[in-house]
């Protein structure tokens, strides 16, 4: 299940701009004061990953939208490491002209599919135009310079403010706060320019170096199959592995399962969100 599951930027304006993904949507501030007060860890974390990419996916619409085709991307040289990332850019900023004019008429403009990983990259300094045409024709304005250190940091500066919300208002869930105070080295590493392989090792080093979880901590070593692993009886990864899986086969406890945790918060956040954007009139 996907979680880039974006917020919408308000309720004014044409429909095609209430989808707009902005930190400051009013939809996400009603969700996040729902995270803080339900003690529920796994809507909780649902939550944070949409605030995350309010952040980095800003500007972009959460809806196949015109306001998505982007041209003349650039990004800084410097700002970029990683043999994958920089051939990923390149590719972006000099290759996917060539196929936007041959498929563009087909390809659907979704959220930052034009801007490929860029905005993913906390390091990366970029610039880019985006369509704002209401008619058949582009008429492109500038979408930058944009500074994801900045946006990096804010992001998780707002992250912590909620983390601390939720310790305080759920201490028995939360246990006894770490003894890390270091933000600076903290946010230095976040935005530092290397490739995604090294920066695994670099946090890793960092989490023990800063007693924040010892080294056989499972979370450590992040496997995105292992809740499905243990919540199914017949799991393998070829078939967990597909968009719509058939007779699959529960655990006796499945209900206790984190799977199942995850799985009814995510719903319980679409409901929530759908809610929301009914009373605020996005749909409109």
């Amino acid at each position: 299940m996907s979680l880039f599951i974006l917020s919408p930027a308000g309720a004014a304006g044409p429909f095609r701009k209430k989808w707009r993904t902005f930190p400051h949507s009013t939809l996400l501030k009603y969700l996040i004061e729902d995270a803080v007060n339900n003690g529920n860890t796994y809507f909780l974390g649902i939550v944070l990953h949409v605030l995350a990419d309010s952040y980095s996916h800003r500007g972009f619409s959460g809806i196949i939208s015109r306001r998505n085709r982007i041209k003349s991307l650039r990004v800084k040289k410097e700002s970029v490491r990683g043999m994958h990332e920089r051939f990923i850019n390149t590719y972006m900023m000099h290759g996917d002209g060539v196929i936007s004019r041959i498929f563009g008429r087909v390809l659907p403009s979704y959220s930052h599919t034009g801007a490929g990983i860029i905005p993913d990259i906390s390091s990366a300094e970029w610039e880019y135009k985006y369509d704002t045409a209401t008619s058949f024709i582009g008429r492109y304005r500038p979408g930058g310079p944009v500074s994801n250190p900045d946006r990096y940091r804010a992001a998780f500066e707002k992250i912590q403010q909620i983390l601390e919300r939720f310790a305080v208002k759920h201490p028995g869930i939360c246990g006894e706060r770490p003894a890390f105070r270091d933000l600076g080295s903290f946010h230095r590493l976040l935005v530092k320019p290397r490739g995604l392989r090294t920066a695994v090792e670099e946090w890793k080093r960092f989490i023990e170096e800063h007693h924040l979880m010892e080294a056989e901590d499972p979370s450590m070593h992040y496997d995105p199959h292992t809740w499905l692993r243990e919540a199914f009886q017949d799991y393998n990864k070829k078939k967990y592995s597909r968009r719509v899986i058939t007779n699959a086969a529960a655990i006796p406890d499945f209900i206790h399962s984190d799977w199942y945790a995850f799985y009814r918060a995510a719903g319980e956040y679409r409901d929530r969100q759908h809610r929301l954007a009914v009373f605020h009139g996005i749909y409109r």
